[in-house]
């Protein structure tokens, strides 16, 4: 009878050990799946190694409906990563389990994703089906987010069908539903009723509507919302025969994809203009513009060139993941062993008042569960060190090859103590964005051969595609060209130099099996220190030149116009111009890369502007050339804020 007894408490102290540690597994693989979901629009990578580790885990104790969550998670992820196949594999699986089972929230996500399966293959009618599935399942569980997001994307679907009664319908519900909108919602509402009115043709409602979700995309600062909404406004006054608006709303919608690096926004605006100009009959821009959409995946490749050549930093960034996950592990097995050891203490006591049989066993259950723990947890500990080794040594080899080519770089530069020997009214902001820069500025000494004369200079200030290390490397090509114009071709006017050093840029460019089409922008100026003239030519970069005006007393901006051309591959090359300016004493030139005028932040985050540094600079020009160096840095400083620099930053002054 005795012995009975104790088989049953044992069982059931089994019972209830084995419930309490799969609760707690639960709990962490939901905690893993709800990180997951917080990273997925930020860092999808890591979101979907949690979603993987979740599904192991969940795996282990046989969770099915945390093995379906996690399954989703993966899926969103292969979607986003065009991998189709893949992601309906998932989903099937998803699919064929929740059917046969009561959890609506979950089939609806599922459904939601393979709708967007079907639209990707062209299977539209497809498409719709699976999302109206997923709004009927929403609206019965009483999600009004999932309703939201069902609705928009139907109403997307019901405008490309011309189903109009239906996009109705469907915006009169939202309507109704807008106290439950996140800020996104508003874009895509927004968005999705302008396409509404455009198809019924009434442009000037749908201009209205476009416009309220550019404006919702500028608020929240959704860049790729805002590339494609710039696109979309075109469309409606193309309509309307107002062909210049159209075609600005374009240009603008070209330069922040190719600002932001968003290869889909810009083939589709660049598709819009072309339909453009052969509606408008400008069929030699339309040529144009083909070529240069057909030039995007030439881009994309140099693109995957700069990747390789930062190999190291993608083997640091795939180590660092690989150790987050491995202390993740080793944490959550610490816990693990805490609760144990605490969970053993209480039942070793119940069972030493109780059975002394009860106690033997656990005891010697406790013992091995503990010493396994104890044996993974050492296990864990060496393989996080070995991995901290080797971060270790990739960051110590990162960081000595950039700070080194950092060196070279700032020998290749003129000092300012050279400079400020020949100008010595003069300064230079240089601000690299990373520890190497694209941008660089570049002096050469013309001696002049008659006696008691003072020399030419040769002064300027360039941006070389990209920045940090891709950046740096056009630099030194870019540097070298400059030096040869002048040296060993002998030239020293301006716009000649510019042409031999397109021609010398290009030609090293060509040398290998792979043409490369990255340049520089950059503005050149010679200053006769004799007679006070100013010779300039530019590559997109102007030159300006800030004087005080003696019957106002007032400061007037006066800006040289550069070639809309820059410094390698172009398709309508052209001989670059010269301008001849007369300076005065106390005129102030001013030569400058992008990177100033286009950091974002200020109170709204948006870019600073040319405009705005031109006032700027209007301002500080009555101060010396080192107080306007300093005021210069803390207004940028100032405006960026907590932002991040995007990009190099340089500012040549020089006072005559």
């Amino acid at each position: 009878m005795k012995y009975k007894f104790s088989f049953l408490y044992l069982l059931f102290l089994f019972l209830f050990t084995g419930s309490y540690c799969c609760a707690q597994s639960q709990k962490e693989i939901a905690g893993l799946l709800k990180k997951s979901d917080s990273l997925y629009f930020s860092n999808p990578d890591s979101s979907m190694a949690l979603c993987a580790l979740a599904e192991a885990s969940a795996l282990n104790i046989k969770d099915t409906v945390l093995i379906v969550k996690a399954k989703i998670g993966k899926a969103r992820y292969l979607i986003l990563k065009t991998d189709l196949e893949k992601a309906e594999e998932e989903l099937n699986e998803v699919i064929a389990y929740v059917e046969r089972h009561p959890e609506k929230n979950l089939l609806a996500k599922a459904y939601s994703l393979k709708s967007i399966i079907m639209g990707r293959v062209g299977n539209e009618k497809e498409d719709v089906l699976y999302l109206e599935k997923a709004y009927h399942l929403y609206k019965e569980s009483g999600n009004k987010q999932g309703q939201i997001s069902s609705l928009l994307n139907l109403l997307l679907d019901y405008n490309k069908q011309n189903q109009l009664n239906k996009s109705k319908a469907a915006l009169d519900t939202l309507m109704k539903m807008q106290t439950y909108f996140k800020k996104a919602d508003f874009y895509f509402y927004y968005q999705n009723l302008g396409s509404y009115y455009l198809f019924q043709h009434k442009y000037n409602k749908a201009i209205q509507a476009f416009s309220q979700a550019k404006h919702e995309a500028e608020k929240n600062q959704m860049i790729d919302s805002y590339a494609t909404i710039l696109s979309t406004i075109a469309i409606p006054y193309k309509k309307k025969g107002d062909f210049a608006k159209a075609e600005e709303y374009l240009k603008i919608s070209i330069h922040v994809a190719q600002e932001n690096k968003l290869s889909h926004e810009l083939n589709e605006a660049l598709t819009e203009l072309i339909s453009l100009y052969d509606t408008s009959g400008s069929y030699k821009l339309a040529y144009a513009t083909l070529r240069q959409q057909v030039g995007i995946s030439n881009d994309l490749y140099n693109i995957e060139r700069v990747n390789s050549i930062n190999s190291y930093e993608k083997k640091l960034q795939l180590v660092e993941k690989e150790k987050i996950i491995a202390q993740k592990d080793l944490k959550i097995n610490s816990n693990q062993l805490k609760m144990d050891k605490d969970k053993f203490h209480k039942k070793l006591l119940w069972a030493g008042l109780l059975f002394f049989i009860v106690l033997l066993v656990s005891v010697g259950w406790g013992y091995f569960k503990t010493k396994k723990l104890k044996d993974d947890l050492v296990v864990q500990k060496q393989e996080v060190e070995h991995k901290n080794h080797l971060i270790q040594e990739a960051y110590n080899d990162i960081t000595a090859s950039i700070n080194y080519a950092k060196r070279i770089q700032q020998a290749i530069l003129p000092s300012i103590d050279a400079i400020q020997t020949h100008l010595p009214q003069s300064f230079v902001l240089y601000k690299p964005k990373d520890i190497v820069a694209g941008d660089f500025y570049w002096m050469e000494v013309l001696n002049n051969e008659q006696e008691n004369t003072q020399p030419n200079i040769l002064i300027a200030v360039a941006d070389c595609t990209g920045h940090g290390v891709p950046g740096a490397m056009v630099s030194v090509v870019a540097n070298n060209a400059l030096n040869r114009a002048v040296r060993e071709f002998g030239l020293s006017q301006p716009a000649l130099i510019l042409d031999k050093v397109n021609e010398l840029v290009e030609s090293s460019f060509k040398k290998g099996d792979n043409s490369i089409s990255d340049g520089m922008d950059i503005a050149l100026c010679r200053i006769d220190l004799n007679t006070n003239e100013l010779h300039f030519s530019g590559a997109n970069n102007p030159v300006w030149i800030v004087r005080k005006e003696e019957a106002s007393a007032e400061f007037k901006l006066i800006e040289l116009k550069a070639d809309k051309q820059p410094i390698g591959k172009f398709e309508t090359r052209k001989s670059f111009t010269q301008s001849v300016f007369q300076l005065q004493k106390d005129d102030m030139i001013y030569l400058f890369s992008d990177g100033f005028a286009d950091q974002f932040g200020g109170d709204k985050g948006k870019k600073l502007m040319y405009k705005r540094l031109a006032l700027k600079v209007t301002e500080l020009a009555a101060y010396s050339p080192v107080e306007q160096e300093k005021l210069l840095d803390d207004y940028f400083k100032t405006w960026k804020g907590n932002y991040e620099q995007i990009d190099d930053v340089c500012v040549t002054g020089i006072k005559v």
